[in-house]
């Protein structure tokens, strides 16, 4: 079998003729592209690579603030917790304090209700002792009256001495008794 359909015999010039069929369209063509893309650099590739630059340099400068800002957060939030355990330590005192002032407040009350339930014990104590005073008197008030009255019966009725003598006698001791009580 041939290796061609023509049968003729194989030479390179035919294979470069068939390879590249114009030598200076290929070289035209060649240049062309060479052109083509000189032109693309400078008119697509620059400015696409000088955005690219600017989005990565932009990208760069928000990753170092997000840094930076992920810094200033957690100082914050250091500062925070120091606040609030610092408010945690004052609130604890707040309240201790605010319980022994409870508790002396308390203490002070109850002294002072103790003085008061003195005071008006000795009072009603006094009051009581006025009261069985003037009880007294008034008793002693009504005996003499009462004395009095028996005096003027017994002077009314004819007496003897010896039964006015007993009779003072008894009524001496009667008051000298109260006298006593």
């Amino acid at each position: 079998m041939p290796l061609f359909v023509n049968d003729t015999p194989f030479s390179p010039e035919d294979f470069l003729n068939k390879l590249i069929p114009n030598f200076w369209s290929l070289l035209i063509n060649l240049l062309a592209l060479i052109v083509f893309f000189i032109v693309l650099y400078f008119i697509a590739y620059k400015p696409l690579r000088k955005l690219v630059d600017e989005r990565r340099k932009k990208m760069e400068e928000e990753k170092n603030h997000a840094h930076e800002l992920e810094k200033i957060a957690q100082n914050r939030e250091l500062e925070t917790r120091g606040i609030v355990e610092e408010a945690k330590a004052v609130a604890s005192t707040l309240r201790q304090q605010g319980e022994e002032e409870g508790l002396r407040l308390k203490e002070e009350i109850l002294l002072s209700a103790e003085e008061d339930l003195k005071k008006k014990t000795a009072e009603a104590e006094e009051e009581l002792k006025q009261k069985e005073l003037a009880m007294r008197a008034s008793l002693k008030e009504d005996t003499v009256h009462l004395a009095l009255q028996m005096a003027e019966k017994l002077v009314d009725q004819k007496m003897n001495e010896d039964l006015d003598a007993k009779l003072l006698d008894s009524f001496q001791n009667e008051l000298e008794g109260e006298k006593n009580e």
